[in-house]
């Protein structure tokens, strides 16, 4: 089950502590570690990865079942200096992003493209395990 109810209390630990960084060649979804000063580097998708694994309470289990039922949808859309961009929503909660600085009903800060099959977020994740560049 989601935490919920913990759910903003998780996003600003997250937002707090992150710093965006580019991946390498490949677009791959990573769930972040902190370094030893307590720093998460990656981009939107590590961010939308790590916030829902945290929001998971650690479990893979969870991470996936969330995305399969739906309670949990990556989106790609466009932000505003039209770039593409990985936004997180979970449902009761709403969505949010490494931009925003809390949750909101909708997805009002960016153009919605379409939400990111689960498919996808398995074969990104799967990059990431193995592309570190």
């Amino acid at each position: 089950m989601l935490s919920i109810a913990n759910s903003e209390a998780i996003r600003l630990n997250l937002q707090k502590h992150f710093l965006w960084e580019s991946d390498g060649k490949l677009d791959s979804y990573h769930i972040m570690e902190p370094e030893s000063n307590g720093v998460l580097r990656g981009d939107c998708d590590d961010y939308a990865a790590t916030l829902l694994y945290r929001l998971s309470r650690g479990r893979m289990k969870t991470f996936w079942w969330s995305l399969v039922t739906r309670k949990a949808k990556f989106w790609m859309v466009r932000d505003p200096r039209g770039g593409l961009h990985i936004t997180l929503e979970i449902k009761g909660v709403g969505h949010t992003d490494n931009q925003k600085s809390r949750w909101t009903p909708t997805e009002d800060m960016h153009k919605t493209l379409y939400r990111v099959p689960v498919p996808m977020v398995a074969l990104k994740m799967l990059i990431g395990k193995f592309d570190r560049t």
